[in-house]
Parts: structure tokens; sequence; C-alpha cells
């Protein structure tokens, strides 16, 4: 056939499965041809066995050191190379990260389409890796420039602290009273547990981010973020107001704790810089059966319905010289946590951003 070199028809099938090929409403070599120019992998099975793969699926499994000629069935390889032991469900993308014999990090987008015909399922394959890569390295310079302005409100509101701990040094330089300079120790303390605590978050967040997913507290997340965000809040002479309602505080939801605190921050920085001064922005937590909502509601002057729709895309953006990536990439780190996030004009007030989340059961 002419395209033997361009798409590989395997030549052992199991020996039970004597059936002719499936047949299709178009020409075998229309079928074939199709295939072998489409720039994802294509492995076919028919009775659990490798009926068919083009070019780019060869290239995937070499990479991955296998050879679709190799594969027995499509347990096989779930089991062997991505060492995927559970059931699957049809029609679901699942993204799989896995490390080379070189050590690098290989990222695979998969699914598993079945056909009208019982005998054969397809399995698609793509190499995300660059895109993921990409996509990682952009939230690494947005949560390091949000570090950096975080940093100008620390040393503002550091600074506070640091005039009461020389006032009180002269103090006790002047005193006579022991008394009196136990009580002023005492102060100084708890203002170098205050700079500490601003300092350490200021530390958390510059950590390069896990991967990895644990159970955490959501109240402690937002405490933290409130904390890192008041500073920017005061200069502006406004408030950040944390409430909760109808929630266990033993409750946990899983995520990656400092990309979910990044896009808090995104979120809620937002709020800040769109509230008139001497306003209040709130930030509202409820437990809803399954899921926790938050909200974050501020005074600003809302947002027009032209831009309202089209917001969490690249430069789409309120601010003059705003990009509206940090907004996507909230969005993104949302979506990875299986979440939900809404921009809405509030009736009373300016913009409010819901964000829902599952909770761990």
């Amino acid at each position: 056939m002419a395209n033997e070199n361009i798409v590989h028809e395997a030549t052992e099938r199991k020996k039970t499965s004597n059936l002719d090929e499936p047949s299709f409403t178009f020409s075998q070599e229309v079928f074939l041809s199709l295939v072998q120019h489409l720039p994802i992998g294509i492995v076919c099975f028919e009775y659990e066995s490798v009926a068919l793969y083009n070019p780019v699926a060869e290239q995937l499994f070499s990479t991955l050191g296998y050879t679709p000629k190799k594969l027995w069935n499509l347990e096989e390889f779930l089991k062997s190379v991505l060492d995927i032991r559970e059931p699957l469900r049809y029609a679901h993308l699942y993204t799989k990260r896995l490390h080379l014999t070189n050590g690098e990090l290989f990222i695979l987008e998969f699914t598993i389409v079945s056909t009208p015909e019982p005998s054969v399922t397809f399995l698609i394959l793509k190499d995300v890796t660059d895109l993921f890569t990409y996509r990682e390295s952009i939230e690494e310079m947005d949560r390091l420039l949000v570090v950096g302005e975080l940093a100008a409100g620390l040393a503002h509101e550091i600074r506070n602290p640091l005039a009461s701990l020389r006032g009180f040094t002269q103090m006790i330089q002047r005193s006579k009273d022991p008394d009196s300079n136990l009580s002023y120790t005492q102060i100084m303390l708890n203002e170098l547990d205050r700079i500490n605590g601003l300092v350490e978050e200021l530390l958390q967040l510059a950590k390069p981010r896990s991967q990895p997913f644990f159970q955490r507290n959501l109240i402690e997340i937002l405490n933290s973020v409130v904390i890192l965000l008041n500073p920017q809040a005061i200069v502006k002479s406004c408030a950040i107001h944390l409430s909760v309602e109808n929630w266990d505080w033993q409750q946990n939801v899983l995520c990656q704790p400092n990309k979910l605190k990044q896009a808090f921050i995104n979120l809620i920085k937002n709020a800040v810089e769109a509230s008139e001064p001497g306003r209040i922005i709130d930030v509202i937590v409820k437990r809803t059966h399954k899921f926790v909502d938050i909200f974050i509601i501020d005074d600003g002057p809302g947002i027009d319905d032209s831009i309202l729709h089209h917001l969490g895309k690249k430069f789409i953006t309120t601010k003059e010289s705003g990009t509206g990536l940090g907004l996507m990439l909230s969005q993104s780190i949302i979506s990875d946590h299986m979440g939900q996030l809404e921009i809405l004009k509030n009736e009373k007030r300016g913009t409010e951003v819901r964000i829902r989340l599952p909770v761990c059961q």
C-alpha cells in the first residue's frame, strides 16, 4: 500500500481476533492519510491489540522508551507506560507528568475515545511539556512581580514597628524603673513578632511553587493573604475584612498552597487597587454542601459591560498599565483546583469576584 511508509500496521494480532477490519463511511486510504497528517499521536486498538499508529505516536512512544508494536493492549499501555491502574473514562482529557530516563520532565495529555464499533478504541496523545513549562514560567514571573510590589508595601508597614522599637529603646535607656522596662520589652517583643510575621509571609510567597497537592486550611491561606495585602490597603486608607459563615474551622481544601495563595493575592490586590480611599474590601467565605464559596467585593467604580465578559483574556484589563495576565493566571490556577471563578457587577457596590472550590470530604 502507498501508506505503508507513513502509517504502520501491526503485523501481529491476538490469535482470537479473526474478524474483518472495522468499516468506515469513507475509504480506508482517506482515513489512513488523515491519521498520518494529524499533528497529534493516534493509536488504534482493535480487540485490545494495536491495529495502527501514526508517526507522531511513534515519536512520543520513542521518547518514553517504548514502541507501539510491542504493546499488547490499551491496559498494558496505561499500566506499563503511564503507571495508571485505576479505571479511566472515555472522552476525558487526562494529563500525566512523567520523568524520562535522563531525568527530564515530560508532560503528556491523552484521551481514550470509543467508537460505534465496540471492538475499536482510539488513544489520542499529545506532548504538552513546552506548553506547561511556558505557562509555569509566566506564572513565576507574575508571582515575582507581585512579590516586588508587596515588598514596597511591607517596607512601609515595617517602618511603624521600627519607629516604636526605637522609641521604646530610648525610653529604656533613660528609665530607672525596672518594672516599666519590663512592660516596654514586652511591647517591643510584640512589635518584633509583627515584623517577623510580615517578612515570613513574603519569604513564603517568594519560594518556588510546590507542585504536589496538599490538604490545607483555606482560612489560614486567606489570613496570610490579608496580612500581606493589608499594608497596601493601609496606604490607600482602606481595610480588608475577612468574614466566615457556616464553616467548619477544621475543614480543608486540596490545593497547591502557594499557587492558590497567588490567585487570592491577585484578586484581592485588584479589589484594593479598584477601591476608593477609605473603603472596605470584603472577603466572605461560605460553605455550600461539597463546596466553599469565596466572595471578594470592592467599592470601586465597577466594570463596564463591554469589558466584563472579556476579562480573563490576555491584555484585557481595566488598568491603564495592566496586561490582564494576573486575572488570566488566577483563572488558570482556580481551574487547576477544579474550581470556578466569576466576575460580576455587585448591585450595591463595585465589582464582585466569586470563587467556588471543592472541599475535602
